[in-house]
This record gives C-alpha cells, structure tokens and sequence, in this order.
C-alpha cells in the first residue's frame, strides 16, 4: 500500500469519525488561529491598554482569543461536516452511517453526553453551553459590556454555534435513519432517496421551532432524538438568544 492510499484511507477514517473530525477540526482551527494571534494581540494592546493590567496579561485577552478560536472552530467544523457527507448520494450516505460512521452507542445518561467529545448529543450540548457562557461572561462584566469587539465576537460565536446545533443534529437524524432496522424512522414525503439536504431541513425546522414539516418520524429512538434536539434547541434560542440581545442593546 502506497503512502498516498495510507493517507486517504487513514483521512476517509478520520472525517467519518465524531471525534477524528473533531481532531482534525482543532487541528486545523489552530493552525488558523496562531498566524492570527499575533495581529490580534497588537489590536487588543492598542485597543485596550487602558484596560490592561501593568504586567500586560488580563482576562480581556484569554475572553477574545477563546471567542475568536472558537469561531473558527466551529465554522471549520460546520464546513468539514457538511463538505464530506453533502457530496454523498442517498445509498452511499446511508451506507457510511450504517457502516463505517455509526458514531455511538444510542443510551447516555445526558451527564455523560455533556462531558464525552463523542456524538452529535455531545457537541450539541457542548456548542450550546459554550456559547450561552461566552455570552453571559461578556455581558456581565461591565468593561467587555461596552465595548462593540466583544458584542462583535459574542454575536459571531452564538450564530455559529446555533449553526453547529443544526448540522450535529442533521448528521443525528440520518444517522437514525441508516441504523433503523426497517428503514422507516425517518421518511420524507415524495422523497424515496434522501440525501443530507433533507435531513438538514428535518434539523432546521426543528431548531427554528417549526416542526419536521412534511417528515414522517417512527420509533423510539428518533423520538429521543427529537426530545433532546428540541430541548437543546429550546434552551438555546431562549437563554443564549435572549442574553444575546440584552447585549446587543446594551451601552
């Protein structure tokens, strides 16, 4: 085997993979974000100096450089996702969840999804807490408050979390259907052939509180899959978007 096919192989391992995307992800958003610290930091420093402490380092710096990572996280992440399962067909999308991208194993006490690095639940969760403390630390502290980068940064990281949310549950919703025995938890109406876009806007509906439109939705692990999608969804809209917009109209 030739070192190139050993780096595709180990490649179509690592994207089919929650946690060899999630790797490569972190991989690539630092590879990304070190470049960008350096201009960044004269920013901040000339931005700020009068809220930087005499030996140079405050909190103003770990709150932006973690807000600014964490959106190129994420986008990289949404990106990757959608990029390496959007350009499959309907058999062999379904082929790869059922086979090689199965994820985890469905039970999980909701402790244990919030803590693992594994699973659509997992990064969810994880996307939703992230965003809803990055947004209350900038709000509550009255000197990030007031300054138009931070709302900014806050803006960009909740949005593209919100995002994440989205596609995490999108890969749930096709996973449960390329899993399912019969074949018949999740069915689209004059669709016999579903492909990423629809399982998309199955999540997106979801997410925005509308409902799965015209998806046809059977057994109990699609319906866990819902309560928790939409519980997700329902916190995050309320808290994190609430918060958001206190932010945003704040002086």
């Amino acid at each position: 085997m030739s070192v190139r096919t050993t780096i595709q192989t180990w490649t179509r391992r690592a994207l089919d993979s929650d946690n060899g995307r999630i790797t490569l992800v972190a991989l690539f958003s630092f590879l990304m974000f070190f470049p960008l610290s350096f201009p960044l930091n004269t920013m901040v420093t000339d931005r700020f100096s009068d809220m930087l402490r005499p030996d140079g380092i405050s909190p103003l710096f770990v709150v932006i450089y973690m807000g600014v990572y964490w959106f190129i996280y994420t986008v990289f992440y949404c990106a990757i996702t959608i990029w390496w399962f959007s350009r499959l067909a309907s058999v062999p999308f379904h082929e790869k969840l059922r086979t090689t991208s199965r994820g985890v194993h469905e039970r999980r006490k909701l402790s244990t999804a919030v803590i693992r690095s594994d699973g659509t639940m997992s990064i969810s969760l994880q996307m939703s807490l992230l965003a809803l403390v990055f947004t209350v630390v900038v709000m509550t502290v009255p000197d990030f408050r007031g300054e138009f980068m931070m709302k900014v940064i806050a803006l960009l990281v909740s949005f593209s979390n919100w995002v994440a949310v989205v596609v995490t549950q999108t890969l749930a919703y096709a996973r449960v259907q390329a899993q399912d025995i019969g074949g018949a938890a999740v069915r689209f109406a004059g669709t016999t052939d579903a492909v990423w876009g629809d399982y998309f806007s199955l999540a997106l509906g979801i997410s925005t509180m509308l409902g799965p439109a015209d998806a046809q939705l059977k057994g109990r692990r699609v319906r866990t899959t819902v309560r928790w999608h939409a519980l997700v969804s329902f916190a995050f809209n309320s808290m994190v978007i609430a918060s958001l917009a206190t932010l945003m109209l704040s002086t």
